[in-house]
């Protein structure tokens, strides 16, 4: 039987049965991406809009109300199991190769596309708009480069006054989920009734080196995630096998992080970003800077071994306003902010702190004087998030290299 779904416009798309029909919308999906990076060229983002669909009609259930409903919102409908969408707007996808799989809608109230351009600048004052290209930006990236990277991004439509980003949830898996894991835990079957659940020290080294890899990776295009956090640290449950700088990576799971809506990186030489207001701003974003040496390696050739440190301190807003609203690239920045956010975590600390070599990495990103003070603060962090992480590493010297410096010593691990 032939199903025929009516557009905004007048034509209709057939096929043969709902199979083809979702196998179909996903590979076109993925083809979308690239025509989104094309898209950079141009002053919008063409987005499928709609402006003739009844106000939360996907999630009512209320069939008359449902019947009038945009091209958009109808897509969404058909990929479900259920006649409706729930509130949580989680769909599980009823049929196709990805049947079973669950995908997850947001909105916001904000559908302005309009790409602005200048001096090696690209950005949009709408964060969705954002998350959008630099996700497809990364997925391009990725495969280009053949690094083993999904983004959750899918799809993205306006209905009405609403933009909506479609998003994968098979590779958002949290690290409190993979801690009740009996397999990748050291835990017994019984996990899921303990407090804390403790991560095997295999699974916790994985974590450390994907994270290395994938930074570095990213670093090579000036990527800066705009909050990073344990919270935009994911897990796919596919297991992974690749070869990255020489370092073979074999693990039950596979590390990703996701975007965020203040996300930006440099591509073809234009700097990508979200600002809510663009301002020409050279102020400094550090306050301090020490210069130490590398004592356990000197050869007798200080430059060689000489080891610079930086401190946000004071500067902090500066800092954020630089990073978060101008797309501004700093050095292991998003690295020392990840890594922080995974100490704080006690399911992830506990058995980091039984290997020495970690350990010896984590030290030595920390001025020696600060060292203590820092362990101190960040393990009294009480919520994760970016900001609680941010206000404990902008008060303390860091490796301006530590990025460069996490990447070397992972040839010793």
């Amino acid at each position: 039987m032939n199903i025929s779904v009516q557009s905004d416009k007048i034509y209709s798309y057939e096929f043969t049965n709902e199979k083809q029909f979702i196998n179909n919308l996903f590979d076109e999906w993925h083809k979308e991406m690239y025509q989104n990076v094309e898209q950079l060229k141009n002053t919008n983002l063409d987005i499928l809009t709609c402006d003739r669909c009844m106000t939360k009609s996907l999630t009512n259930k209320n069939i008359f109300i449902r019947s009038d409903i945009c091209k958009g919102c109808s897509t969404m409908n058909r990929i479900n199991y259920d006649y409706y969408i729930s509130s949580s707007k989680e769909i599980k996808i009823h049929c196709g190769k990805y049947q079973g799989g669950t995908i997850r809608m947001y909105s916001h109230k904000n559908v302005d596309t309009k790409i602005h351009k200048s001096d090696k600048r690209i950005y949009t004052n709408n964060p969705f708009a954002n998350y959008v290209m630099i996700s497809s930006l990364l997925h391009v990236i990725t495969e280009q480069k053949k690094y083993p990277f999904k983004v959750p991004y899918m799809w993205s439509y306006i209905c009405n006054d609403t933009f909506n980003i479609v998003l994968n949830m098979k590779y958002m898996k949290t690290l409190r989920e993979i801690s009740l894991n009996p397999v990748l835990s050291k835990n017994s079957p019984l996990a899921k009734q303990s407090i804390i659940n403790t991560l095997n020290n295999k699974i916790v080294k994985d974590i450390f080196i994907q994270l290395t890899l994938l930074c570095y990776f990213l670093s090579q295009f000036e990527f800066s995630h705009g909050e990073p956090s344990i919270n935009y640290i994911t897990f796919s449950p596919q297991s992974c096998n690749f070869i990255f700088q020489k370092i073979n990576v074999r693990s039950k799971i596979s590390l990703l992080i996701c975007p965020s809506t203040k996300s930006s990186i440099t591509y073809n030489k234009n700097r990508v970003f979200y600002s809510k207001n663009i301002t020409i701003n050279t102020q400094d974003v550090f306050e301090h800077m020490d210069v130490g040496l590398d004592k356990d390696n000197y050869s007798g050739n200080y430059e060689k071994h000489r080891i610079i440190y930086r401190k946000i301190g004071n500067k902090y807003k500066n800092f954020l306003n630089l990073y978060s609203n101008e797309g501004k690239y700093i050095k292991s920045f998003d690295f020392v902010i990840f890594f922080t956010s995974l100490i704080a975590d006690k399911s992830y600390f506990e058995p980091f702190k039984e290997e020495e070599k970690l350990m010896y990495i984590w030290k030595n990103i920390w001025h020696p004087r600060d060292y203590e003070n820092v362990i101190s603060d960040v393990l009294k962090i009480k919520k994760n998030n970016f900001l609680n992480i941010y206000d404990v590493v902008k008060k303390y010297l860091f490796r301006e290299d530590a990025l460069d410096f996490a990447m070397k010593s992972l040839y010793d691990l």
